[in-house]
């Protein structure tokens, strides 16, 4: 047994030893003259002075028809930063409903924007042309600690260029602000495996947990996080406790603002949302698809069968747990509706291109000529597809080199959110999260291709083989170990 136990340790310490050394052989790469510091942040700079001049070009043509950048999700987000203290601090009855519909993240950052630039529209959108640009340094630096700066710069001129960032970066949505917390805390999460501090792992856990204040889609991702964390610590005694520490500040955000909702309603709930989704999207997408009908219609079927059961609620928080049960037992009744339903939305999550709302910005109007959106949706089609091409031989090269740590950071994260957004509701937008960490394997990828290129026109040059650190396995990467 412990002979067992020590062969396992010294494997699994052995495969640690290996991904480090294919992690530093890149870093020295970089410091031998592939990429000189000056020479990354330059392009660093050039890199995101790019992305902020796109994002502002579009912005500068919504600013002309600001109409185009409101959604009915919009208006609601607007009146709550209005009404801010009335709804989430007096709780007054006029905004109860509204309140526990939306959690407060969003439009508390409305409210600030407006308090410092001005009341309009505008002040929105500036401050998220600001923060996706921040963005793009943000995922600078969690490549470069998963990776390698070589492979970070690429991620970030990839995101700069991403059309779905550009687009709903000036859209008045949650979208911008969730995605750059979700970013930062996943740097902490990563920084917080090499530093073993209890105190620190309770600050990234909040840091992720504010995201459920913001979108309450991250509101199970907890457990998966905690999981994740757990087998990604090198320290066999103590993980168990940094680990919980991690997920008591993952839950302590989502768990106050549920408690405001119980004193309040009744019911321990984050948002009402989820009972809308599971009931008139997940459940009715599930018949729909089993019995041949549009989704809305069987809504308004469902809508008019348990109106009984509905109308009996007392109040809003009631309404949505009644909503969320009855969602829930005709899903358990329809399983393979729902399986179709959600497997189609993931693949309209995934390969949406979503013209309509690029469309909608840069013309003013969803719809236009049928050759022009034929035209957009080809080229935003190509793109998706090269992304996704360039992702999988970057994971399959991460899988050869044992790259642990990075795969299994950027598979939990991007897992949870196609597992949770895909259903009957899901559609481009909801992709956008994702884009940060997709981006990173898609860069490794292109920077394999890119070094192998190289490689194949150095030997027809000067007719001998260049050595390509990256096309090493593990076995020979074992070799380096002495010289670093």
């Amino acid at each position: 047994m412990g002979t067992a136990y020590e062969s396992s340790r010294q494997s699994a310490t052995q495969l640690d030893r290996i991904e480090g050394i294919a992690i530093e052989t890149d870093r020295q790469i970089e410091e031998n003259g592939v990429y000189s510091k000056r020479g990354l942040l330059s392009c660093l700079v050039f890199i995101v002075i790019l992305g902020f001049v796109l994002r502002a070009t579009l912005y500068w043509n919504v600013a002309q028809h600001v109409e185009t950048a409101i959604s009915p999700d919009s208006e609601l987000y607007l009146d709550l930063g209005r009404h801010f203290s009335a709804a989430y601090i007096d709780s007054l009855p006029d905004h109860q409903a509204d309140s526990l519909r939306r959690t407060p993240g969003y439009p508390l950052f409305c409210i600030f924007c407006v308090h410092f630039l001005g009341d309009r529209i505008t002040s929105i959108l500036v401050v998220q042309v600001v923060i996706s640009t921040v963005t793009i340094l943000a995922t600078f630096v969690l490549a470069s600690r998963l990776a390698s700066s070589h492979v970070a710069l690429v991620a970030s001129l990839f995101l700069a260029l991403e059309p779905l960032s550009i687009t709903y970066t000036n859209y008045v949505r949650p979208e911008t602000l969730f995605t750059f917390v979700l970013v930062c805390g996943t740097i902490a999460w990563v920084h917080s495996l090499d530093h073993e501090v209890r105190w620190y792992c309770c600050g990234v856990g909040f840091l992720l947990g504010v995201t459920v204040l913001i979108r309450p889609v991250t509101t199970y991702m907890a457990p998966f996080l905690c999981l994740a964390d757990f087998f990604l610590r090198r320290r066999q005694v103590g993980r168990f406790a940094l680990s919980a520490c991690l997920c008591l500040g993952c839950v302590a955000p989502a768990g106050l603002w549920a408690a405001r909702n119980h004193d309040l309603f009744d019911h321990f709930m984050i948002s009402s949302i989820e009972g809308t989704n599971l009931f008139y999207y997940r459940a009715a997408g599930a018949i729909a698809e089993e019995q041949g009908h549009a989704r809305l219609e069987v809504a308004d079927i469902l809508n008019a069968r348990y109106r009984a059961e509905l109308a009996a609620c007392t109040n809003p928080a009631e309404m949505s747990a009644m909503e969320a049960r009855l969602g829930k037992d005709l899903l358990w009744q329809h399983p393979w509706g729902f399986a179709v339903s959600t497997w189609k939305g993931g693949m309209r999550m995934l390969f949406g291109p979503g013209p309509a709302a690029l469309a909608m910005l840069v013309k003013g109007r969803a719809e236009g000529k049928a050759r022009d959106q034929k035209v957009l949706r080809t080229v935003l089609a190509f793109h998706l597809l090269l992304l996704y091409l360039l992702m999988a031989l970057g994971l399959y090269r991460w899988v050869r080199e044992r790259r642990k740590q990075a795969l299994i950071v950027i598979g939990i994260v991007l897992f949870y959110l196609l597992l949770v957004c895909a259903g009957p509701e899901a559609y481009s937008r909801f992709r956008l999260p994702m884009m940060p960490l997709l981006v990173i394997p898609v860069a490794a990828g292109s920077c394999y291709l890119l070094r192998e290129f190289r490689r194949v026109v150095f030997e027809r040059h000067k007719g001998k083989p260049e050595p390509s650190l990256i096309s090493q396995t593990p076995e020979k990467l074992g070799t380096a170990e002495n010289s670093l």
